[in-house]
């Protein structure tokens, strides 16, 4: 961790702010409206397949890489086929390096993360979420929590054409309101130039997502 002054904080705060990914396709959500993806590019989904008797290939994996409201990239859109099933994990991941040119060597931290799937219309937030080996004291919001979820959208699946699964409204335990170089605080909104990330898998009819 960095150290500098309060004066250095204060300072990078007030320039940032004004600152201003197969079956399933992904971009990103921009200011200025529908974008490319920023690099994130779909990859096998690891882990144990016990269970999976058919043999399905596994739901596509891809990074989401989202800011908050306000910043360059506040939701991610990933458009899956017609299907029955619709289901969307979630893993939380450490905070990526920052967007804003001049700052990528720059990441503000968290230990703990939610963020938000809309399909359809439907909207589910998952529970907080634990970063896998952030240090959690025993105040954390997310010191017991798992480090991913599933969500099921199934319910909310029409049947007719396409669907985009838009992830979205991240929150992070930064504690950017005194010293964003630290985590542990209380949930709040992700800055509107901040980063948080998360693999994020989307199973559809014929594919298999490990729990």
């Amino acid at each position: 961790m960095k150290s500098f002054s309060l004066f250095s904080v204060i300072g990078l705060m007030v320039l940032l702010s004004a600152c201003g990914s197969n079956s399933t396709r992904d971009r990103t959500l921009g200011q200025s409206g529908l974008t490319d993806g920023s690099g994130s590019t779909p990859s096998t989904n690891a882990g144990n397949t016990g269970g999976n008797v058919y043999n399905l290939p596994l739901a596509p994996e891809r990074v989401v890489e989202i800011t908050g409201q306000g910043g360059m990239t506040p939701a991610y859109r990933i458009s899956a086929e017609t299907s029955r099933t619709l289901k969307v994990k979630v893993a939380a991941l450490p905070a990526p390096h920052l967007t804003v040119p001049g700052y990528t060597n720059w990441v503000f931290p968290y230990g703990c993360m939610r963020i938000r799937v809309t399909v359809n219309g439907t909207t589910q937030a998952t529970q907080v979420l634990r970063v896998a080996d952030a240090a959690q004291g025993s105040n954390s919001p997310c010191a017991n929590a798992p480090t991913s979820q599933i969500l099921d959208f199934s319910d909310a699946m029409t049947g007719d054409g396409p669907v985009d699964v838009i992830v979205s409204s991240p929150e992070y335990d930064n504690c950017r309101t005194y010293n964003p170089m630290y985590y542990g605080c209380q949930m709040s909104a992700v800055w509107m130039n901040h980063m948080a990330a998360a693999n994020v898998s989307v199973q559809t009819d014929g594919t298999w997502l490990n729990p």
